[in-house]
């Protein structure tokens, strides 16, 4: 015979304790059967909330308990529950876990035992509860036995044999009688408002997507700062703008389980390893720990903060101003570009792009503007020009544009330091000439 099976109810029984206890068991497992296949990891807190009073007298306890036990029995103390008896913490308890336990059911054996602690070891305790028949106009109050479930506290380093339990938290010290509890160590939950440190791990994620969102947008469109994006930077708008939402759905849902949070995070920790340029691949985070939140979440977090972290890189626009036919200067604001930029020139004009290849570094001198008018005069070479086949991403690509790179290990660059401008002269007739000059900051 099953310790579950239906009880056979039929005319002429002669009704047993056993009977109702047979009813109650095969209810349960009915109900445990039925759920427990709905969601993997189904127990943990639900509510916890720690009697801070008690951690400073040198002992550990509970305002309020309510989850699942991994056997999927429920409890709600105080309000339909016993509270556990706080514990006493010793001096050298750090580094033990706390853990909530319920001894495990015994089958043909006592399950119930009396008040307080007598029979301690039972499963459930035997309380007294006043109610109203609800079914009689009069409301006729009855004093009823009823079984609670014997919660208790333990501190170890792993589960008490025999018994059901949930880890609560993480005794980091104790000292002159004062208990302090690692605050980056949350409880088995159930859902992510158990503790802040869940609802911290996807919050951090959603301010960091949201500062990296705002980046990458006003980069796109801001035409000072290049003019637009590569593709994998619109990749990774489309990343974020698809994940964003789904995470803020989660947060303002509140009651979600860890799990899932786990798998959109390790989701977009896989996406956005895709623009990770020395892995290209995403880590092995190895399996999810129900019991272990703190441990499976921070690789996944610290990825995912890295990988959002990489540098869009910004390149300056520096505006060209016509100051004689033929000759432009920059103003360079920030000095420190000199010393911390790579400096490109943008050429469009109506001519072949094989042409102007060739011919743009003959035909352009740049250098210090103290100096263009001796190096235009006397025909002095500039500083020297390098056609660049692949631009910085952080400039727009125009197909029908040609990029060069300003040489800075040119001697003459070190004089650009007092210069109050940069001077270009072109000594070229191109149609529809068009130059831009920009500056990237190196990383």
């Amino acid at each position: 015979m099953s310790w579950f099976s239906k009880v056979a109810w039929k005319e002429g029984l002669f009704l047993q304790p056993q009977h109702l206890q047979q009813a109650d068991r095969y209810v349960e497992k009915l109900v445990q059967a039925r759920t427990s296949v709905l969601s993997p990891y189904p127990w943990g807190m639900i509510e916890m909330k720690i009697d801070r009073d008690l951690t400073q007298q040198g002992r550990f306890g509970l305002r309020s308990a309510v989850g699942l036990m991994p056997d999927g029995t429920p409890f709600d103390a105080p309000n339909a529950d016993v509270l556990p008896t706080p514990v006493s913490v010793p001096d050298d308890a750090a580094g033990l876990t706390i853990w909530l336990t319920l001894p495990d059911a015994a089958q043909n054996g006592q399950d119930v035992g009396g008040p307080g602690g007598s029979s301690a070891g039972t499963r459930y305790r035997i309380e007294t509860e006043t109610v109203a028949d609800n079914a009689s106009a009069t409301r006729v109050e009855q004093t009823i036995e009823i079984a609670v479930p014997r919660l208790e506290l333990a501190l170890r380093k792993s589960p008490r044999e025999g018994y059901q339990s949930i880890p609560l938290g993480r005794i980091t010290e104790v000292r002159d009688g004062v208990v302090s509890i690692d605050d980056t160590v949350p409880p088995t939950g159930l859902i992510l408002t158990v503790h802040p440190a869940y609802e911290g791990y996807l919050t951090r994620v959603i301010g960091w997507m949201e500062a990296k969102l705002e980046n990458l947008a006003r980069f796109a469109s801001d035409p000072s700062s290049g003019g637009g994006m590569q593709a994998s930077d619109y990749l990774m708008l489309m990343v974020l703008n698809r994940e964003l939402p789904i995470l803020r759905h989660l947060n303002q849902c509140g009651k979600v389980h860890p799990e899932r949070l786990y798998e959109k995070l390790i989701g977009l920790a896989g996406e956005l390893a895709t623009f990770d340029q020395n892995e290209r691949h995403v880590a092995d985070y190895g399996p999810y720990d129900h019991d272990n939140a703190r441990d499976v979440f921070t690789p996944v977090v610290q990825d995912i903060q890295r990988l959002l972290s990489r540098d869009v890189g910004r390149a300056v626009r520096l505006p060209l101003k016509e100051v004689r036919p033929g000759s432009f200067a920059a103003l360079v604001n920030d000095r420190s570009l000199f010393s911390q930029a790579t400096f490109v020139v943008e050429v469009s004009s109506g001519l072949p792009l094989t042409q102007v290849q060739q011919q743009f570094p003959q035909l352009c001198k740049v250098g210090p503007s103290t100096r263009m008018k001796e190096i235009i005069n006397n025909n002095l070479p500039g500083v020297p020009l390098m056609h660049l086949p692949n631009p910085p991403r952080q400039i727009r690509v125009v197909a029908k544009n040609v990029y060069f790179l300003v040489d800075k290990s040119s001697d003459l660059w070190r004089e650009f330091s007092v210069a109050p401008a940069i001077g270009m002269h072109f000594a070229g007739n191109w149609p529809d000439l068009k130059l831009e000059l920009w500056a990237i900051p190196e990383q």
